[in-house]
């Protein structure tokens, strides 16, 4: 049992030094100037031209998506996926070729049904501003006095 005892005193007697020394500066470090030290330089980032190059980057994009052949007859749409978000133009170009093209629409109604476009034509002699204020008096006239 003495053995022992005396095994963990020798060690704590050398490792209680040891952890003293480690925790402490060395005095050499201490006394060393702090502009010998090496300084870090960072890199100098030019952003005029990091900003140049990212307007140049947008503009490729948009002229990509605007002048895309798919865009023809899906000039809004084109112009909402150019300036409205940030596709990248491959994914707009596949937009543009699954949407149908604007005059390929037939004009509808709330029934569904297709609706032509009324044929009217002016009345003759009908064009005359004074002509056809008469026209309402006469009508007004007609019509008689108000009840």
């Amino acid at each position: 049992m003495s053995n022992l005892a005396t095994m963990a005193r020798e060690a704590a007697a050398t490792t209680a030094p040891a952890a003293i020394t480690e925790t402490a500066p060395p005095p050499a470090a201490a006394a060393a100037p702090v502009a010998s030290a090496p300084v870090a330089t960072t890199p100098t980032v030019d952003v005029t031209a990091v900003r140049a190059e990212a307007r140049a980057e947008e503009r490729a994009r948009i002229q990509a998506i605007v002048g895309h052949a798919e865009a023809q007859g899906r000039t809004a749409l084109a112009h909402q996926l150019a300036f409205g978000t940030d596709l990248a133009p491959e994914a707009a170009a596949g937009l543009l070729t699954a949407a149908p093209k604007a005059d390929a629409a037939p004009a509808r109604t709330l029934t569904g049904a297709t609706v032509p476009a009324p044929a009217i034509a002016p009345q003759a002699g009908a064009t005359d501003k004074a002509d056809a204020s008469a026209r309402l008096a006469a009508a007004v006239k007609a019509l008689g006095p108000k009840a």
